[in-house]
């Protein structure tokens, strides 16, 4: 399954109806289909808010891949390379005042999911997550 989104906050929601969709088509229970979309969604925020320029418009492709046992999304974009794993994790461990801002969405995708890869090819960003669910898919 593909989706193109524009790079506006706006099209969070097609977004989120197409990760509905997916989820029903490939009979996730409830809690599955709720992580893969938190998960999706952040990156997908996440370069809708700092992959591009200020005012340049731009995509962003999300492709799933449903296999056996989990699914593989690739986020695609031609924004500005950045690399979320070579982030470093951010101390939990401090009170949300001592904290510096941002850096949680990040901590909150590895969370979500089992791998994240992310390959730059061609002028594009190819962000690379792996979702595993428990039962089979149908």
């Amino acid at each position: 399954m593909t989706i193109t989104l524009k790079n506006d906050i706006r099209e969070v929601s097609r977004l989120g109806d197409f990760l509905k969709a997916a989820a029903e088509r490939y009979h996730l229970e409830d809690a599955q289909g709720k992580e893969l979309r938190l998960a999706v969604e952040e990156a997908v925020v996440n370069v809708i808010d700092y992959a591009y320029p200020e005012g340049e418009e731009g995509e962003i492709t999300l492709e799933l891949n449903f296999e056996e046992g989990g699914v593989l999304i690739r986020i695609i974009d031609s924004g500005i390379p950045f690399d979320p794993t070579k982030t470093e994790e951010p101390d939990t461990s401090l009170p949300a005042r001592g904290r510096h801002i941002g850096g949680l969405g990040i901590y909150l995708l590895r969370s979500l999911t089992d791998s994240i890869r992310y390959e730059r090819r061609e002028g594009k960003n190819i962000l690379i997550l792996v979702k595993r669910f428990i039962h089979s898919l149908a």
